[in-house]
């Protein structure tokens, strides 16, 4: 049953083959004998017959016998031509070699472009210098630091610049 094809026979003729071929041992309406049957049709015809729904596999095959009637007289087929002026448009190859060039082009500039060394590690916030004549202890804990920094003009110091430990 595998070996039957649809050819140039209409559904029809080919659903009374395989019913022939398989013999009493397969029930036509089952699942399976529809698929087997679908498979064998061209695939637009395939996927009209399954957008739809049939009480039996006869009543299919006369539906797939209108389609391909239709299909093959013409009438249902409108094509759209449009002439495009071959001077002006450019070729595939034209324009794969183009984006070649800006692709280079941009590499090369990122090759020449100078490179700075990005800060890594903490953050920009952290790594600014105070301009205060207080230390940072001072800054933080006020009069009671522990530990001074020079140059500190921390009013409360005993000594500027000496640390306490």
């Amino acid at each position: 049953m595998n070996s039957t094809r649809a050819g140039d026979t209409k559904p029809s003729q080919l659903l009374r083959e395989m019913r022939r071929n398989c013999g009493k041992d397969l029930d036509p309406n089952t699942c399976f004998f529809k698929k087997l049957f679908l498979q064998r049709l061209p695939l637009n015809i395939q996927m009209i017959l399954r957008a739809n729904t049939y009480s039996n596999i006869e009543e299919m095959a006369n539906k797939a016998d209108e389609l391909i009637a239709l299909s093959n007289n013409g009438s249902g087929s409108i094509c759209a031509v449009k002439k495009v002026n071959g001077d002006k448009a450019p070729t595939l190859e034209e324009r794969i070699e183009d984006l070649e060039e800006r692709f280079r082009s941009l590499n090369r500039r990122s090759d020449d472009a100078p490179r700075t060394p990005s800060p890594k590690g903490r953050s920009s916030s952290r790594a600014r210098r105070h301009t205060s004549p207080v230390c940072y202890f001072h800054r933080k804990f006020g009069t009671r630091a522990r530990k001074c920094r020079s140059p500190c003009r921390y009013q409360g110091n005993g000594r500027p610049g000496t640390s306490w430990q």
